[in-house]
């Protein structure tokens, strides 16, 4: 489902549902004489369209931190923007995904504040713990 298209009752639907919900990322930077400067995101959007209904696609977001091995030369469409200029926009669209009740919990890595989630409240916290470790399954 793509989020910009759905109507209230919809979005509402999901959450009961506890639809996933993603985000396309791709970064635009040449790849070479032979592939568009979009293919990062391109990859990306076809594959999650395959998902169809089985999840919830956020609108795209095109930009970010350039790999400068790839760089390529001037003028071939690499659109290089800092990590930090985009850590502050990415902590507060997470931050309104979990106030939308728009994102699903972490099974590997609770959140440490469990307000946003009270369906794995119960659950130990392993923030501190083995990344490998597993929650139990609900």
């Amino acid at each position: 489902m793509q989020f910009d298209r759905m109507r209230p009752d919809q979005i509402a639907a999901a959450i009961a549902a506890g639809t996933p919900v993603v985000l396309p990322v791709g970064v635009m930077e040449y790849h070479g004489a032979h592939l568009p400067a979009g293919v990062d995101l391109l990859a990306v959007t076809e594959t999650l369209a395959r998902l169809g209904d089985a999840i919830i696609t956020l609108p795209s977001f095109a930009y970010g931190a350039a790999s400068h091995a790839v760089a390529g030369p001037e003028g071939s469409g690499t659109l290089h923007l800092d990590a930090t200029a985009l850590l502050p926009m990415a902590e507060a669209l997470f931050a309104a995904l979990l106030t939308a009740r728009l994102s699903q919990c972490p099974r590997r890595y609770p959140p440490p504040d469990r307000e946003f989630c009270p369906r794995h409240a119960d659950r130990p916290d392993l923030s501190s713990g083995s990344p490998q470790r597993d929650l139990p399954a609900s």
